[in-house]
């Protein structure tokens, strides 16, 4: 029997045994469902928590790596122009063989961060 059988026959007034069996067969069947409906919803928003979770860990991962790829520039820009700064400083001092090399690691470093260096 349907739901709308059943309701049709409880509101004909044909109200005997079998349809009050029926019925509350229906009730207990629908509150079943819903029962085990909540259950799902709850372990659906637990899920959704952790995934929540998990993605603003990721996110500050993200932006913690990109903060240290940051410094690590930053720190890779000070140290070549030093470097160069002081190249220039002792060019009277350095062997010629030694600072052709010294130029070259530092031509190498400005190609890697796209500028050039003279």
């Amino acid at each position: 029997m349907t739901d709308e059988e059943l309701i049709a026959r409880l509101r004909s007034g044909l109200i005997g045994v079998d349809v009050d069996k029926q019925s509350a067969d229906r009730i207990e069947a629908l509150q079943k469902a819903l029962k085990d409906q909540s259950s799902v919803s709850d372990r659906l928003a637990e899920q959704l928590a952790t995934c929540e979770k998990y993605r603003d860990a990721y996110a500050e991962c993200d932006r913690i790596g990109t903060q240290a790829v940051r410094d690590l520039e930053a720190k890779l820009a000070k140290a070549v122009g030093l470097l160069g700064k002081s190249l220039v400083k002792e060019k009277r001092d350095l062997s010629s063989t030694l600072y052709e090399e010294i130029s070259d690691f530092i031509e190498e470093i400005a190609e890697i961060k796209g500028e050039s260096h003279e």
